[in-house]
């Protein structure tokens, strides 16, 4: 049985970058109705921009009727204020990974929004029972760690901090799964599941790197063995800045069981920006960064073309693409 009647579930999402982007996307095509915050208008108009322009995408290639598209368009709402937030029932934020800023956010929505909305966040590595603790509310905060990028990666983490109530897990499972995204629930520990158990193949990867080995070599041989990407791929499509945060986060909690001191990570940032790559941004950029070992997009598996959304490929650099990937 659903929590929320369909008709009335609101989803908030704080930040207009790629990630609230895509998962207010994402939300407003399972009939959810969405506002999305974010202090830039900036940001806001190209939020907007990015989804009108996919699904314009989506009605050419067939994948949607145009009779929808205003339709879906109708359940999204683009605010700068916070206090328009009070109307959501849940609110997921999606600022960059700054426990400080975090908390900020945690601590104002608190203020603003109705009692017993649900406070989500999108953290993939910081601890949601700290985050929590901003708040006057810290049974209905939750862990809803989407991946990048939303239209592919079909993983979802529901994350039970402490004082996290059972409803409050129940309905952020029932929002997943709603969105088409298959859900699992884990502890609020660092990494949660899927970073922690990344981080030898990003870790192991970078001491390589400093060792001498090429990122192409070692992309080539990871994707030769049956990966679908390589782990410097990987940190470029997520940007080696903020694989650094999350490093650093399990170094920290669990020390050598992270398999990525962040002496590695700064050995292997250094290395990826002489080869032209660059720290994670906002907008087109990060649609960049998923095509920058596969010049041509024709390489690239058709989901991930999808997640691009045929953006900026004359501005694409591949110095460390893999041979294969160059015919």
């Amino acid at each position: 049985m659903l929590l929320y009647r369909e008709v009335t579930m609101i989803v908030g999402i704080v930040g207009a970058g790629t990630m609230g982007t895509d998962i207010a996307h994402l939300s407003i095509e399972h009939n959810y109705h969405v506002i999305v915050h974010d202090t830039d208008e900036t940001q806001l108009k190209l939020a907007y921009e990015i989804i009108t322009k996919r699904l314009d995408r989506y009605i050419a290639e067939k994948r949607l009727e145009q009779a929808k598209r205003g339709e879906i368009i109708s359940r999204l709402k683009l605010h700068n204020n916070i206090k328009d937030m009070r109307n959501a029932d849940i609110i997921i934020e999606c600022v960059p990974e700054d426990v400080a800023l975090k908390r900020d956010v945690f601590k104002a929505l608190d203020a603003v929004c109705k009692s017993g909305a649900i406070l989500a966040s999108n953290t993939s590595s910081l601890s949601v029972t700290t985050i929590a603790s901003a708040t006057k509310r810290p049974e209905y905060v939750v862990g809803i760690h989407f991946m990048n990028p939303v239209p592919v990666m079909r993983l979802v983490e529901v994350v039970r901090a402490i004082e996290t109530s059972e409803h409050t897990v129940q309905l952020a499972l029932e929002l997943v799964r709603r969105a088409g995204k298959t859900a699992v629930v884990c502890k609020d520990f660092p990494g949660f599941i899927v970073n922690r158990c990344a981080r030898p193949y990003y870790g192991e990867a970078l001491a390589m790197l400093s060792q001498g080995r090429s990122a192409a070599e070692i992309d080539a041989a990871m994707t030769a063995a049956g990966y679908r990407l390589g782990p410097f791929a990987l940190i470029d499509l997520i940007g080696a800045d903020i694989k650094r945060i999350k490093a650093a986060v399990l170094h920290s909690a669990v020390g050598e069981l992270a398999f990525g001191d962040p002496l590695w990570v700064g050995v292997g940032e250094i290395h990826l920006r002489l080869e032209g790559l660059g720290e994670s941004g906002g907008g087109d950029d990060d649609d960049v960064r998923l095509a920058r070992f596969y010049a041509d997009h024709q390489r690239i598996p058709g989901e991930w073309r999808d997640a691009l959304d045929g953006r900026l490929w004359s501005r694409v650099h591949c110095s460390s693409m893999p041979p294969s990937a160059r015919r």
